[in-house]
């Protein structure tokens, strides 16, 4: 009996608990199903049907009160196109009316709802005006001005994108249908401007102005003038879109379609095919040459790999007469400027002196004396390998390609993108840039050090022609201390012959003492493989003995010329 004392006690405290835990569990159910059902009521305040009138008795009359005076200050701002300044005052109304069914649930609030649904309603629609009435007449007020302003059509810039991108867009119609349904306090003034514009263009003179700019091109390159009547068709259409009929609008419009055509015409002429075309101004690159019009015969911009010769070819817009109006005469043929750089911007055509070749260019494309100049494309070697024929840039004193090879040989190994740009103006064409880019994969075969050997190979073949330096006198003894003196310097070069160009000659200066001075002429070598030669002079002073001291070298070079090895 007294074992079952303690489990009789334990159940009955059990049970207890239960008992408390229900009743909790349900004043917390009865709550939360209270709360829901107000959630439920005030989470949209108009979905209320009370029945109940509001009195100045209604102990909610001061919170009706307020919604009434929220409602009418968001009202006077809609109706002023304040759209943005009425958002809290709706935003307070429907707050208010939630308090006020907390007081009065049965409230009839219906009237008010529907004020408040017809806010919203207006409060979107003029927003809508609002940003559109905004927009027109900030752009049309820019293109625009009254009678009486004095006549620069110039300064409206309509041969520009920002108006021809917004007038071409541009709906006449929409914007008369938005004036009459609207009161936006803007309308009146987009009003007014459309229905003065087509006198505006007329006393401005904005056709004259765009018909000069189409003359100002007329005997440029047909592509200029294709660009320019293009763009002009496009002002006039947009002025026409703003402006609706305009007989002067119209005759623009013809014109610009006339030169159009003949532009079109004339280019016919110059385009060599459907590829010219459409790489127009562009510069592409191959491994070997082709004639344009039979581009399918080549591999187009292709990844090189050493050992590739890289030839590029630019399409014109032109004849190349008409094109490149730099010739040096003499038979060292045309020139365009020529950059190449890396990603990164580094240039491959302009790290080196130009000293080396005196008188030869080192950032030119060189154009044959001999070519038909009435072909519209220039073709040449970019970056040359051991076999590519440059007798061409040698004739017209050029070094260009060889120092491409030499740039590619201090490269890394790995794949390297070029952007190449190519500067020429023409008699027709005007300044034009020619662009294009080529990728070479240095990690292939032999790599960067390819290069060295092309540009060994190739600037021996180009020195060929370079002459000796001459003596203009023997003296054996001189001529060995002479070249004493150049090989202690410490320089790359090791010089191998003397050539005396001026004799001894003896200097006074006031309040200094007597020298002599002479110059020669040394030819070199170097460790790896270049040969030229060097001028300097030399200088010798009293001695105590009173004759004179060995010479000594006085200052930089005077002259440096590469040359042959084989002339060693």
């Amino acid at each position: 009996m007294q074992s079952i004392k303690p489990v009789l006690f334990f159940l009955l405290s059990l049970s207890i608990c239960w008992s408390i835990q229900g009743q909790f569990n349900l004043k917390k159910a009865k709550k939360t199903l209270t709360s829901n059902s107000e959630n439920k009521m005030t989470s949209n305040p108009c979905d209320n049907n009370g029945t109940v009138t509001i009195t100045e008795a209604s102990k909610a009359y001061t919170l009706y009160k307020n919604v009434v005076k929220q409602i009418e200050l968001a009202e006077s701002f809609v109706s002023r196109g304040l759209t943005k300044s009425s958002e809290r005052n709706i935003a307070n109304a429907e707050r208010y009316l939630g308090s006020l069914l907390k007081k009065e649930p049965n409230a009839d609030i219906s009237s008010l709802c529907q004020r408040i649904i017809a806010l919203k309603s207006d409060a979107q629609e003029t927003e809508g005006d609002d940003e559109y009435f905004s927009k027109i007449a900030y752009f049309l007020g820019r293109y625009y001005s009254v009678e009486g302003t004095p006549s620069k059509p110039e300064r409206f810039g309509m041969i520009y994108d920002d108006f021809i991108s917004q007038a071409s867009n541009f709906n006449r119609e929409k914007a008369y249908r938005k004036i009459e349904s609207s009161n936006h306090r803007k309308a009146e003034e987009v009003k007014s401007i459309l229905d003065d514009y087509s006198a505006f263009i007329d006393r401005e003179g904005l056709v004259d102005y765009l018909m000069d700019k189409l003359d100002e091109v007329n005997s440029d390159s047909p592509d200029q003038l294709i660009a320019m009547a293009t763009t002009v068709k496009k002002a006039a259409t947009g002025l026409k879109n703003i402006a609706g009929d305009n007989s002067n609008v119209d005759r623009l419009l013809a014109f610009a379609d006339k030169q159009l055509s003949k532009a079109n015409a004339n280019m016919g002429d110059i385009f060599t095919s459907d590829f010219h075309k459409e790489n127009l101004k562009k510069v592409v690159f191959t491994r070997t040459r082709f004639s344009p019009g039979d581009e399918s015969s080549v591999e187009i911009n292709p990844t090189f790999k050493p050992g590739d010769a890289i030839i590029a070819t630019i399409y014109l817009p032109a004849s190349i007469k008409d094109a490149v109006s730099s010739w040096k005469g003499y038979g060292k043929g045309g020139t365009m400027a020529i950059e190449v750089e890396d990603t990164k911007g580094d240039f491959l055509n302009r790290r080196f002196e130009s000293w080396e070749v005196s008188s030869y260019s080192n950032y030119e494309v060189s154009i044959d004396d001999n070519v038909n100049k009435d072909q519209s494309y220039v073709q040449f070697v970019l970056i040359p390998n051991a076999d590519s024929d440059l007798r061409i840039p040698t004739k017209c004193k050029n070094i260009t390609p060889i120092l491409m090879a030499r740039g590619l040989s201090l490269e890394s190994e790995r794949l390297k993108t070029y952007n190449v740009k190519i500067k020429s103006s023409g008699s027709k064409t005007g300044y034009v840039e020619y662009k294009g880019s080529f990728k070479i994969d240095l990690a292939q075969g032999e790599g960067p050090d390819y290069y060295k050997n092309v540009e060994r190979l190739q600037m021996d073949k180009l020195l060929e022609s370079a002459p000796l330096p001459t003596a203009k006198l023997s003296n054996s003894a001189l001529e060995a201390q002479l070249i004493s003196e150049m090989n202690r310097q410490g320089f790359q070069e090791q010089f191998k012959k003397t050539y005396i160009q001026k004799d001894w000659q003896l200097f006074k200066p006031t309040f200094e003492e007597p020298y002599r001075e002479m110059k020669a002429s040394f030819t070199y070598t170097t460790a790896d493989g270049k040969c030229g030669w060097q001028t300097y002079s030399f200088r010798s002073f009293k001695n105590g003995s009173g004759g004179w001291s060995a010479p000594q070298k006085w200052g930089g070079a005077d002259q440096r010329q590469r040359i042959s090895c084989k002339k060693m």
